[in-house]
């Protein structure tokens, strides 16, 4: 059995997404990734459009307080598995 390598989700920067820019939503945080640019730890070009009801920036802010993209997914979101945890020591870590 091949195991697919997850990619990082940009808000809450656990490895939780199949592809980037595929619309694929993170089960840890609720965002759904529709722009592989934005990138986990890098500032935002905060954009007027695209699938999720709250920006990048506030998103991020939000997961940090409440653990979900928006405290309205906090009952639908889950804890990260060790193997969606970034590698220890680098400059992606959530």
């Amino acid at each position: 059995m091949t195991r697919r390598v997850r990619q990082q989700c940009p808000c809450c920067g656990y490895y939780t997404l199949l592809q980037r820019g595929e619309y694929d939503v993170c089960q840890v945080c609720f965002w759904e990734d529709a722009d592989p640019m934005e990138l986990f730890g890098q500032p935002v070009l905060e954009r007027g459009y695209g699938p999720n009801a709250v920006l990048l920036g506030q998103a991020r802010a939000n997961f940090a307080a409440h653990g979900a993209m928006e405290e309205r997914f906090k009952a639908v979101v889950r804890k990260p598995r060790p193997i969606e945890m970034p590698r220890s020591g680098s400059s992606d870590t959530p």
